[in-house]
């Protein structure tokens, strides 16, 4: 985040401080935040949790280490990938457009088609499709195969099983009898 929009970001702070009525407690209206950021910075992805973190960040040393050491432990989650790379990989657990990619890390399409390309060949399942002129993006999980057996539950009993095949039953030919076995 660019230096100028924390300073705005802490002077809409300031601004949206208030006192509570009933008890006197000061607090900040994060709604209002999020409102006036979105006014002056139409382009950048707005949420009241993003300028809340951002806020933090800015005036909290405390809060700055915090956010540093989290960061630290997630970001090379696998061997050689960059800090983008990484947090692209938990953005893309869910099912994200192009154009919300390009919002939220403020990098352009050719950056991301280049960025996924290398995350590939680190091994995250990335996977790109088009639906209804929409590009989408997401780390497909591997489905987990089911190793149990059920020998033990039917061990020794036996089971008959009866499977009825195109039996016609809208046509006038048919077997009436055949509808009362089933």
């Amino acid at each position: 985040m660019a230096n100028h929009m924390i300073q705005e970001l802490v002077q809409v702070v300031e601004e949206a401080r208030k006192i509570r009525k009933h008890s006197g407690v000061e607090y900040i209206d994060w709604v209002e935040v999020s409102q006036q950021m979105a006014k002056k910075y139409p382009e950048e992805y707005n949420s009241k949790e993003r300028w809340r973190s951002a806020y933090r960040r800015a005036t909290s040393a405390e809060w700055r280490e915090q956010h540093d050491r989290v960061n630290q432990r997630t970001t090379f989650k696998r061997g050689g990938a960059t800090k983008l790379q990484s947090q692209m990989a938990v953005y893309f657990k869910s099912k994200r457009t192009l154009d919300d990619t390009k919002k939220m890390f403020n990098i352009k399409e050719n950056d991301i088609f280049s960025e996924v390309t290398k995350m590939r060949l680190l091994g995250y399942d990335v996977h790109l499709w088009l639906e209804d002129g929409t590009t989408f993006l997401q780390i497909m999980r591997k489905v987990r195969e089911n190793t149990k057996t059920f020998e033990r539950l039917y061990k020794g009993r036996e089971f008959k099983i009866a499977l009825v095949s195109d039996t016609h039953m809208g046509q006038q030919t048919r077997q009436r009898s055949i509808t009362y076995i089933l």
